[in-house]
């Protein structure tokens, strides 16, 4: 949990300046450590992610473009440099390191997240590749992609040392790739085939999840719900559906151009989203309310990602906290007296 890095610290440096001050009491400082445990069990999360990350391709080449997630503004771009067709993007949860893929040169790329130190990672012999997803929860952190020419699902170390195919043969497309590391899962679309797919981190157990679709795009899974979501391009929708592959399939949007490319925010049950036919990055809620147009004008969207949420915007803040138990306040009323 990137967003508690800070706080941790925080915390314990109020509880120890105001022992030293003795103006906070005892009873008081217990509190604190009680609300620093529980804010480390349930994660504490600030207001929205940071920055949402996306790359365009055109005839004079592509970009690999920013803006802020909240409302859209500060649209910047990153870097042209290897985004020439590119295909998939994705950012580490800190937000520090963004990996790409370009079909024109058949390479995965990682760079940091201001531009800087740039570099191919995977070259060899990789044949149209598509989807990528990042494993940070594993001791070693891993990228998952695919290679759609071989059929395969492949993996490699973070600096792209360690190449391994994980899923061989049959995988059609692997357009999307999502994730579930601590139950052992690896999901991916099977776009031409119309279907959602999973099987084991090791490959093992390929089964089909979702069948008979009109089509399965881009692809994100909400951990905590179990639900996978997931665009179907032709048909202008985005769906939704069990991560077991029980139930049935929810429409939460139709009537979309082409949506292709997806990211949740889980904290706040919104979906983000491409659309490719209006050029139109978007956001909408998990329940198909509040649709908004965040960026417009951006042609040929290839791939979207955005980073976790920054510290400094955490809405419980050190003043706050202190003010909250009463801290401070007891010399305060002995100087007075």
């Amino acid at each position: 949990m990137a967003t508690l890095n800070n706080f941790f610290p925080a915390v314990c440096t109020m509880i120890a300046w105001s022992s030293r001050r003795g103006d906070c009491p005892r009873a008081r400082r217990g509190m604190m450590f009680v609300i620093l445990f529980v804010a480390i069990g349930s994660g504490i999360r600030p207001a929205h992610a940071s920055h949402v990350y996306w790359v365009t391709s055109a005839a004079g080449g592509g970009e690999l473009q920013r803006a802020r997630a909240t409302d859209g503004g500060d649209v910047t771009t990153i870097t042209t440099t290897g985004v020439n067709v590119p295909h998939d993007i994705t950012v580490d949860a800190a937000g520090e390191l963004i990996f790409f893929i370009d079909d024109g040169d058949n390479n995965i790329y990682r760079l940091n997240s201001d531009g800087t130190d740039q570099s191919i990672i995977i070259s060899a012999s990789l044949a149209n590749p598509k989807g990528l997803a990042l494993d940070e929860v594993s001791a070693t952190p891993m990228i998952y992609f695919s290679d759609t020419d071989t059929h395969k699902i492949k993996r490699a170390e973070f600096d792209g040392t360690n190449v391994v195919t994980v899923v061989d043969p049959g995988v059609d497309s692997g357009f999307g790739l999502a994730l579930d590391v601590p139950n052992d899962f690896l999901y991916w679309t099977y776009a031409s085939a119309g279907k959602v797919q999973r099987s084991a981190l090791d490959g093992s157990g390929v089964t089909d999840l979702f069948t008979e679709l009109g089509s399965a795009n881009g692809l994100a899974i909400d951990l905590a719900n179990q639900h996978l979501y997931w665009t179907d391009a032709p048909n202008g929708l985005i769906q939704r559906a069990n991560a077991d592959g029980t139930g049935s399939v929810t429409t939460i949007l139709s009537g979309l151009t082409t949506p292709e490319w997806l990211e949740l925010d889980t904290v706040h049950e919104q979906i983000y989203f491409t659309d490719n036919g209006t050029g139109e990055l978007r956001r909408v809620d998990f329940d198909g309310n509040n649709l908004t147009t965040l960026v417009s004008g951006q042609g040929d969207i290839r791939g979207l990602a955005f980073a976790i949420p920054e510290p400094s915007t955490l809405t419980l803040t050190g003043l706050g906290l202190l003010s909250l138990l009463g801290c401070g306040r007891r010399r305060r009323r002995q100087e007075s007296a």
